[in-house]
């Protein structure tokens, strides 16, 4: 269920010339519930919406953990994603 967001993160905020960050946070303190946080700039301009790897992610996540999830996106000047999944 991560992949696609990391993969994204490399696609679209990095770039070979410049200095780039990617934030990646798991937290597995609590028994009961993973929580994941990935942040990054965005460094392609031309991004226009959610793409397909993203829309068949939250596909997935609606059929194998329906009402055990939240995900938040947010899609400003960094792409910031925050997925709870009841474990």
């Amino acid at each position: 269920m991560f992949i696609p967001f990391v993969e994204n993160a490399f696609k679209y905020g990095t770039e070979p010339e410049k200095a780039s960050k990617i934030d990646v946070e798991f937290e597995l303190s609590k028994t009961d519930s993973i929580r994941f946080k990935i942040k990054n700039k965005i460094m392609m301009k031309n991004i226009n919406g959610i793409g397909t790897g993203i829309e068949s992610t939250k596909k997935h996540l609606d059929l194998i953990y329906f009402d055990k999830h939240e995900l938040t996106i947010i899609n400003a000047d960094e792409f910031i994603i925050h997925l709870t999944i009841q474990t």
